[in-house]
């Protein structure tokens, strides 16, 4: 999907309805249906089974891969959006039916989930990849970010915004829409999980880096909402929203505090055991041996029947950004049934060439750029030896969520990526057309080699959005490729 500085096309459409609200009537929700019926609409025979989905809305209402027939969904919105308010880059949850073919479906309930609202403080416009603060937290963007009614890093300082994205395995908050709520009347609010029980109208919410958030709420007549949620209710773990206001950097005062799953589950929108999820994020911590990853509060596991789209389970790295689609366990865990890359995965190893003052680096002659959640794991100089792993943008830089040292491994270097083009001597991979040598080694992913640099071409794809997957390999790569291998 591609965000970035795009106006609404054709967003969410949903109407508010008053049934499912009324448990929640502090949480405010639609008014108006807003719909335009000369407007085309997805429409699906609901016999594909139902569906519950959470992730951002992209282009004409897709999330997850789906494009959803929303006109009589009800919507849960403190912001009172119904219509055509509902704009690419936002953050829900949703319950429908499918289709026969399940790319399509039918919402009837749709929840609003912005991460953050604030006033911004601290922005840091000068990196490939601008960065904000609101209330001492770090908002991260990328390529794919949306930039809402004309605002960008350098407009910022001193709005209040509201920011939907997608938290990684720290709980830092890489931004899919930020938008202007000035003049708005709106609160501040804040997402996270609770760190540890309340003491003395205090208690932590973990996100991102470095110190928690330290919630202020009064104990006695305080707002909580739905029912069943309440101060003992504020365990290690529960996911919470607060409303109310940032008082100081990283200290919230909450007029309101909600249970998410308490109202997930009054409002319909928490999947149950067997019943088909989607779910898009950034992938945290990574069991390999036990094959489960984290993808926010979710725990997801695979198996050898998983389906793996733009990628492999090797590309299972924290700050991936990926959508599952399963089923819940019993015992609450997402088994996978395919896993899909946002981005094509795309590796290189070679030596830190330059490090450019807007952030990015150059390696084996590519710009790199280290994006918002990346996991840096060996030194980052000129002259150090790096492994990067992320995904190609369509400009054809790499944008890394993942940088690790290669010592111990094949010190080759090395550019895996897909085709983009080619010629009768060439491929054309991260937008560099290669030369390839007639003597350099040819393998096929089983290992066994082509008979010679034709037979490899022939069998290579090259499309401009990216066919087949290939590794290079050479020593140094800029003057010698000695191997080439067809990935898949």
């Amino acid at each position: 999907m591609t965000h970035r500085n795009t106006a609404v096309l054709r967003p969410l459409v949903v109407m508010s309805a008053a049934g499912l609200l009324l448990g929640l009537a502090a949480c405010g929700g639609g008014s108006g249906s807003g719909v335009d019926d000369s407007a085309p609409r997805t429409s699906a025979a609901a016999t594909g089974g139902t569906a519950f989905s959470a992730g951002i809305v992209g282009k004409s209402g897709v999330v997850n891969g789906v494009s959803w027939d929303d006109s009589r969904a009800t919507v849960t919105d403190d912001r009172g959006r119904g219509g055509r308010a509902l704009a690419e880059g936002v953050r829900v949850k949703l319950h429908g039916e499918l289709g026969d073919d399940r790319s399509r479906g039918v919402a009837d309930r749709i929840k609003v989930e912005p991460e953050l609202r604030g006033a911004v403080g601290t922005v840091d416009s000068s990196r490939a990849l601008p960065t904000f603060e609101v209330g001492g937290l770090r908002v991260g963007t990328d390529d794919s970010t949306v930039w809402a009614g004309g605002l960008s890093a350098a407009t910022l300082s001193g709005r209040r915004v509201e920011v939907h994205g997608l938290r990684d395995d720290s709980g830092g908050l890489v931004a899919t829409r930020v938008e202007s709520i000035d003049g708005s009347g709106l609160v501040d609010e804040l997402r996270g999980v609770v760190g540890s029980a309340p003491s003395a109208g205090t208690f932590p919410i973990a996100v991102g880096a470095g110190a928690p958030v330290t919630v202020r709420f009064a104990e006695a007549g305080g707002v909580f909402t739905p029912a069943g949620c309440s101060a003992a209710a504020l365990v290690a773990g529960r996911a919470v929203e607060v409303h109310g206001a940032f008082t100081a950097e990283r200290v919230f005062t909450a007029q309101r505090i909600e249970c998410e799953d308490l109202s997930d589950d009054l409002l319909g929108l928490r999947s149950g055991s067997g019943s088909r999820h989607e779910q898009t994020g950034l992938v945290g911590s990574v069991d390999v041996a036990a094959r489960t990853l984290r993808l926010g509060s979710a725990t997801v596991s695979w198996d050898d029947t998983t389906q793996f789209r733009r990628g492999a389970a090797d590309d299972l790295v924290a700050g991936a950004r990926i959508e599952v689609e399963g089923a819940r366990g019993a015992d609450g865990r997402l088994r996978a049934r395919e896993i899909r890359f946002e981005n094509e995965r795309v590796m290189v190893q070679g030596r830190i060439e330059a490090m450019n003052a807007d952030g990015t680096l150059r390696i084996l002659g590519r710009t790199v750029r280290v994006g918002p959640a990346a996991r840096i794991e060996s030194p980052v100089a000129v002259g150090a030896g790096v492994q990067v792993r992320g995904a190609a943008s369509a400009a054809g830089v790499l944008v890394a969520d993942r940088i690790e040292d290669p010592s111990g491994r094949d010190g080759r270097e090395f550019i895996q990526a897909r085709v983009t083009a080619k010629t009768s001597a060439t491929i054309t991979l991260l937008g560099t057309p290669v030369t390839l040598p007639a003597n350099a080694i040819y393998r096929r992913a089983d290992g066994t080699a082509f008979a010679s640099m034709q037979a490899f071409l022939d069998a290579v794809v090259a499309t401009p959005t990216g066919g087949s997957l290939v590794k290079v390999r050479g020593t140094p790569l800029s003057s010698r490729i000695d191997e080439v291998e067809f990935e898949r």
